[in-house]
């Protein structure tokens, strides 16, 4: 559950900044979608222990 609440933390914040700071350059695009399927692949291993 950690690893799921850090990596989409980290995804929001991202998406925040991107808004207010404009288009980010490609390093930082390419850890957005990292931490979008780093925390998605957690919280399909929190359901399936849960489940």
């Amino acid at each position: 559950m950690l690893g799921t609440l850090i990596f989409w933390g980290f995804t929001v914040d991202r998406m925040v900044s991107r808004r207010a700071d404009g288009k980010p350059n490609k390093q930082l695009v390419i850890g957005l979608g990292t931490e979008l399927v780093l925390g998605g692949l957690n919280a399909l291993g929190l359901v399936s222990m849960l489940g």
